[in-house]
C-alpha cells in the first residue's frame, strides 16, 4: 500500500532547498508512511509549520529539532478538508512497530489517503502463462481445473479434485499469522481439506511444516523454498489462498489469487480488508473470506466457512469469475495516483489540466 497525503506542506528543511520561483515550491510533499482507518477529526487548525509550501518563518528551525517532524510537516492538515480514500488501507492499529508516528497519524488520519500497489497484468495472466498445465481466463474458468491436479501430482498430494486446497505462498514469519495457523492447522488437517505452502522465514516455522509435511503425508506438501515456477502453479492450482496476516499495509498475494480464480481467505486489515470483501451467502455479495480478531478460531472458521461453500459449485465459480474479473493492475493505481494529484493542486489554489501530465489515454482514461 502506498500513501499519500494531500500534499500541501513542505517540512521547513526542505523549504530551504526550493526557490520560492520555483513552480514547485507552490506545491507540496508526499508522505510515504503508513496511517490508520480513516475517520474525520474535527481540529481543522493550520499546520505549525509551513501551509501549501509557504514556510513558517516564526518556527524556521522548528523542523531540524526532531526528524519526524519532516513526516509531521507532510501530513499536517489544511484549512480545507479533502475526502478521503479507501477506508482500511492504512491499516495503522495493527501495526506493532509504528511508535512514535502513531499519534500523528491517527490526528491526520482525514489527510492520509490509500492507494493500493498493483500487479503485472502482462505477466499475471493465467491465459498466457507458460508455467501453469493449462491456460484459461475468466470466461472460460472450466479450464481451470487441470491445474489443480497438476499441482496435487507434483506435490504428492492425493489427486482429488472434490477435496479443497488450500494454497500459501508467503514470508514465514508471525506477522503474517503463522502463530494463529500453528495452533489449529492440525484441527484442519484431521478434516478434509490440504495445504501447499511455498516460502522461507524463521527456524521454528520451517520446523512446524517440516513436522505437519510428514505428520499429514498426502495431505500437506511444504517446500521451504522460493520458487517462481512453483508460486505460479500454486496461484492456478489452489482453490483457496490463506493471508491470516497481522498487519498487512498492502498485500500482493490475495491480487495474484485472484487473478488466477483461487478464492482468498484472509485476515481484515490493511490492504487485505481493502481487496478482500467477505461473502454474504445471503446476498451473494463477496469475493473472498475474512476474519477480524487476531484469534486462532476465528482464522479456523473462516477456513470452515470457505471449505462449505466450496461444496456449492455455482456459488464458488462465482465468487472466483469475480476475483478474476477485478481490476488490481497497475493501471488502475495510476489513475488514482493522477486523481490524488488533481486534489492535492486543487488544494493550493492551482489550475491543472489533464493533459499537463504525460500518461497513456485508454477509452478517455489515464492509464
Amino acid at each position: 500500500m502506498a500513501l499519500q497525503s494531500v500534499p500541501g506542506t513542505f517540512s521547513a528543511t526542505r523549504q530551504r532547498a526550493v526557490s520560492s520561483s520555483s513552480p514547485a515550491s507552490t506545491r507540496g510533499r508526499n508522505c510515504a508512511c503508513s496511517g490508520d482507518e480513516h475517520e474525520h477529526d474535527a481540529d481543522g487548525g493550520a499546520p505549525p509549520l509551513v501551509r501549501c509550501g509557504q514556510r513558517d518563518e516564526e518556527h524556521p528551525d522548528e523542523a531540524d529539532r526532531d526528524p519526524l517532524q519532516l513526516a509531521r510537516a507532510g501530513t499536517a492538515p489544511e484549512q480545507d478538508r479533502r475526502e478521503h480514500g479507501d477506508e482500511h488501507g492504512l491499516g495503522a492499529g495493527d501495526h506493532p512497530g509504528r511508535g512514535r508516528r502513531d499519534p500523528l497519524l491517527r490526528d491526520r488520519r482525514d489527510r492520509l489517503f490509500g492507494i493500493l500497489n498493483g500487479i503485472d497484468y502482462e505477466v499475471m495472466n493465467p491465459a498466457t502463462d507458460k508455467y501453469i498445465a493449462q491456460n484459461y481466463d475468466a470466461e472460460h474458468p472450466e479450464k481451470r481445473s487441470p491445474n489443480k491436479l497438476a499441482l496435487q501430482q507434483e506435490a504428492g498430494l492425493t489427486v482429488d479434485a472434490a477435496v479443497p486446497l488450500v494454497g500459501i505462498i508467503s514470508r514465514l514469519t508471525d506477522q503474517k499469522g503463522f502463530d494463529i495457523l500453528a495452533d489449529v492447522i492440525d484441527h484442519l488437517l484431521d478434516l478434509d481439506l490440504q495445504f501447499v505452502v511455498l516460502g522461507t522465514g524463521d527456524p521454528h516455522y520451517h520446523e512446524m511444516f517440516s513436522r505437519v509435511a510428514q505428520a499429514y503425508a498426502g495431505k500437506a506438501a511444504v517446500f521451504l523454498t522460493f520458487n517462481a515456477e512453483l508460486a505460479q502453479k500454486i496461484y492456478a492450482g489452489a482453490d483457496l489462498f490463506l493471508m491470516p496476516s497481522r498487519f498487512e499495509p498492502c498485500g500482493l498475494g490475495q491480487m495474484i489469487a485472484m487473478r488466477y480464480g483461487s478464492v482468498p481467505v484472509v485476515r481484515a486489515t490493511g490492504g487485505l480488508a481493502d481487496t478482500v470483501r467477505d461473502f454474504d451467502p445471503r446476498s451473494g455479495e463477496g469475493n473472498g473470506f475474512s476474519f477480524e480478531p487476531y484469534d486462532r478460531w476465528a482464522l479456523f472458521a473462516a477456513i470452515m466457512r470457505a471449505v462449505e461453500n466450496f461444496k456449492y459449485k455455482d456459488t464458488w465459480r462465482k465468487l472466483q469469475v469475480r476475483g478474476m474479473s477485478a481490476d488490481f493492475s497497475w493501471s488502475a493505481s495510476a489513475r488514482k495516483y493522477i486523481d490524488l494529484y488533481h486534489r492535492a493542486l486543487a488544494a493550493c489554489g492551482q489550475q491543472i489540466k489533464l493533459e499537463d501530465y504525460a500518461v497513456v489515454k485508454k477509452e478517455g482514461k489515464p492509464s
